[in-house]
């Protein structure tokens, strides 16, 4: 139990009892310079603890006092944000007669075994208590019911299909400025709704069996030559900070086109995807062995980039076609022979 607070008076005549109690004896005893020190180290210790103490205690009140205010303070502010018109007047008269139960008379004193009883009945509280005590401090936001719940889901289906809607025109204009007509893949992808068979249209399903199949068409080693396709694409970047090599991509490219005396690879500019679409994306053909053109799908920041980017593809890509035409004649020679 605290009783009222001490008087500097009553505490300087504390302090003095206990400094003579401890210098009992000393000050008769000699007038030397180590006892008046000593007495004086004494004194100054005593009278620290004791400030120290005190000035703990009335920090550790004030601490107390202030979180006090603050959660009356956080309690007030809910009930002003969920007070309903209904409800509103019942709500004060609650609040009123609790915060006059919680708030101690005049003269009242607050015991340690009142604020323990406190603390045990919030740790008793359940979980769904201490949601739902968590969840009313959250006053940002709306708070999620069934119909702002439904809401929220008509709203991002409508920003869905009208995001749906700008690709779609988006990549209609594309295809308009590129003066090129569209493929059925691609019409396919725009609108499926105008593929739709006819009302008279068979149902039925066709099937072949597999002993129609006539395995004299096929001509032997077509298999190999399919699992080892040459692929389209090589998995492989220029980075000029990395580029362990004499010659740039393009360059390499130049020079394998003109040893072999063919046409140099042509670089050709292509649309952006969209308007948002920042740098440059590069297409490279090459008219011989085989005529074939490499469409980057990646966007760089620059053209000389991109059209290094594509070098090195192309020239990859020869490489590997060149070293399965080797292989491909060492085999020949060896049936020959």
């Amino acid at each position: 139990m605290t009783g009222p607070q001490k008087s500097k008076k009553t505490e300087q005549k504390e302090k003095k009892k206990i400094i003579e109690d401890k210098t009992f004896g000393l000050k008769n005893k000699n007038k030397s310079k180590k006892v008046q020190q000593q007495i004086k180290s004494i004194t100054n210790t005593v009278m620290q603890v004791h400030d120290k103490k005190v000035k703990k205690e009335l920090e550790e009140k004030e601490r107390k006092r202030l979180e006090k205010l603050a959660q009356k303070q956080r309690e007030q502010e809910l009930k002003d944000l969920f007070r309903t018109t209904d409800g509103g007047k019942k709500e004060d008269e609650v609040a009123q007669a609790s915060s006059s139960e919680e708030t101690p008379t005049e003269g009242e004193e607050v015991t340690y075994d009142s604020i323990e009883q406190e603390i045990k009945d919030e740790a008793e509280l359940t979980i769904e208590e201490i949601v739902e005590k968590e969840r009313a401090k959250i006053i940002s936001g709306t708070p999620v019911t069934f119909e702002t719940f439904t809401k929220w889901k008509q709203f991002k289906v409508e920003q869905q299909r009208k995001e749906k809607e700008r690709e779609h025109k988006l990549q209609m204009a594309l295809y308009e400025k590129s003066g090129h007509g569209l493929s059925g893949r691609e019409l396919f992808k725009l609108n499926q709704s105008l593929f739709v068979d006819d009302e008279e249209a068979d149902d039925t399903v066709y099937q072949i069996p597999e002993d129609a199949i006539d395995e004299d068409l096929f001509l032997e080693g077509d298999e190999e030559e399919a699992e080892d396709e040459i692929p389209e694409e090589i998995d492989e970047e220029y980075d000029p900070s990395t580029w362990k090599e004499k010659q740039t991509p393009k360059e390499m490219l130049l020079a394998y086109t003109q040893i072999r005396k063919y046409p140099d690879a042509k670089f050709e500019k292509l649309p952006k995807q969209s308007p948002q679409e920042q740098g440059e994306r590069i297409s490279v053909i090459i008219e011989k062995p085989v005529k074939k053109e490499f469409i980057l799908s990646k966007v760089y920041p620059s053209r000389k980039l991109a059209e290094h980017n594509a070098s090195l593809v192309a020239f990859r890509w020869l490489q590997k076609y060149e070293e399965k035409q080797q292989k491909k004649a060492s085999e020949n020679e060896k049936e020959q022979q």
